[in-house]
């Protein structure tokens, strides 16, 4: 991941380098990123919805969602 999204021009003195390969957001990629992903929104979304927990890491902007109701 570069510093700045589209690179800049010292992005660009890394990114040409004779002995670099630039491969942005690749790692990001792969079945198990994404799996991890998956399992991390499962997690917070049961302590939301069925513990009615706002105390979650993960969540951003808690302070503008209501407490879910349980039912």
């Amino acid at each position: 991941m570069f510093d700045n999204e589209p690179p800049d021009e010292t992005d660009y003195r890394i990114i040409d380098h004779p002995n670099v390969i630039a491969t942005p957001h690749i790692a990001g990629a792969t079945f198990e990123v994404e799996d991890h992903h998956v399992a991390i929104m499962n997690k917070a979304l049961i302590q939301w919805f069925a513990n009615g927990s706002r105390n979650i890491r993960e969540l951003a902007n808690r302070q503008i969602l209501p407490t879910p109701v349980n039912g």
